[in-house]
């Protein structure tokens, strides 16, 4: 058995820190060969990865040994969660470390929309001042119409208010009054309104069963003609064709994409329009945010194999194998434990409110479920619970707490009161 599999290229002084405590194989290019690294895959108890890795559940099937799965980024759309939950694999991520990075090149795409710099800086390089051609409009007093406002939708808002946007804000799981709506004097609508209403569209929500070709030809359509579309989050969120047609018949005026649907994408319309920007999902990609990503990374990768608790976890700050064999009873989100945390409020919940998944970091999967049967009353389980049994789906409400629980503060199972255990 080894220790580390690293199958993209990740470099800083906690890689070197890494190879000092474990066994750390470097495969930059295995992510381009899925069926080595599935050979590969399954002698190692850690793997790091960046975005362009699938880790799929038949990799995850074929790794007795795995305990962590790291994912240097935000993204988790390259790697099958369920499974890893599933199989009791610990899936740890670098959810705000590169969000500064990420909001700010997104304000830098609306700019060089809104003022015509790629176009004016060719035709000037090329010998030309036509200045009357390549009159812009101002940020100050538009409106951007964020559609989903996490950590990186947060940011871009923020930096969007110093330039004296309004702020409108579409996202199926904020509450009006979180903190993230509130701090941006934020108005909340929902999807269609605020596609008629903003001058700038910006994208920020994973890449899902639900979200995939969400930016669809009616949804473009919806846009004002004057309005510009920004994506940096997944570019599985936005059918291509549909995009291509709206600008093609100026539904919209323009777009500017860092993510597309197939990566690297084949030339094609996009490339020969100037009013559309096309960077190669370099959002993340700064000195200052990857060392934070590489840093978190790797920090957590190592606690996890030193059995300690990780900082950013998406399901288990520790691998949960041990319930798959039956030497342990303890059940994540099953039992009413004092140590068994379900997330970390990300706003403030008073008494009685009600928990949304979408409000709390690091609560898990699409869904979870029971990886071994529990009777009642076993280790203090709420209900009987079979194997396979879906306990909670991410995203939906899961219950009222019981005590007044701060941003930052530990959720856990016995703070919530719901029908559901």
């Amino acid at each position: 058995m080894r220790d580390i599999l690293v199958t993209e290229n990740l470099v800083g002084p906690e890689i070197e820190s890494l190879k000092g405590r474990f066994e750390v194989v470097f495969e930059p290019e295995l992510w381009r060969s899925p069926e080595r690294l599935q050979e590969m895959i399954s002698d190692f108890k850690a793997v790091i990865v960046r975005n362009q890795t699938e880790i799929t559940a038949k990799m995850i099937a074929s790794a007795p040994h795995l305990e962590v799965i790291g994912r240097a980024g935000a993204g988790l759309d390259n790697i099958d969660t369920n499974a890893a939950t599933s199989a009791g694999i610990a899936v740890v991520y670098t959810p705000e470390q590169n969000s500064i990075s990420v909001a700010e090149l997104t304000l830098g795409l609306m700019l060089a929309l809104a003022r015509k710099i790629v176009p004016a800086d060719y035709n000037t390089k090329a010998g030309e001042w036509k200045r009357q051609e390549f009159a812009g409009i101002e940020l100050y007093g538009k409106k951007l119409g964020l559609v989903g406002v996490g950590r990186i939708g947060y940011r871009v808002g923020v930096r969007a208010r110093a330039f004296g946007m309004d702020i409108a804000v579409y996202d199926e799981y904020a509450n009006p009054d979180a903190i993230m709506v509130s701090e941006l004097s934020a108005r909340m609508m929902d999807l269609d309104e605020l596609l008629g209403q903003a001058d700038f569209v910006s994208c920020h929500i994973p890449l899902t069963q639900e979200t995939r070709g969400l930016f669809d030809y009616d949804k473009f359509c919806k846009m004002k003609p004057t309005a510009f579309f920004i994506n940096t989050s997944r570019g599985g969120v936005v059918d291509e064709a549909a995009l291509i047609r709206a600008l093609k018949e100026k539904e919209i005026a323009g777009a500017g994409l860092d993510v597309r649907l197939n990566e690297p994408p084949e030339k094609g319309p996009l490339c020969g329009m100037d009013n559309v920007i096309l960077t190669p999902h370099i959002a993340a990609f700064t000195k200052e945010g990857q060392a934070r990503v590489v840093s978190s990374v790797c920090r957590d990768v190592a606690a996890v194999l030193e059995g300690k608790e990780a900082r950013n976890y998406f399901n288990f700050s520790k691998p949960k194998r041990m319930l798959q064999k039956g030497e342990g009873t303890m059940i994540q989100f099953l039992v009413h434990d004092k140590n068994d945390t379900v997330g970390i409020a990300t706003v403030d919940i008073k008494a009685g409110e009600t928990v949304k998944g979408r409000i709390m970091e690091g609560q898990g999967a699409l869904e979870l479920k029971a990886l071994m049967d529990v009777p009642l009353g076993h280790k203090i389980a709420l209900k009987d619970m079979k194997v396979g049994d879906t306990v909670i789906k991410y995203g939906h409400d899961i219950g009222r707490v019981d005590a007044d629980i701060r941003k930052g503060e530990h959720v856990h199972v016995h703070n919530l009161k719901t029908k559901r255990w």
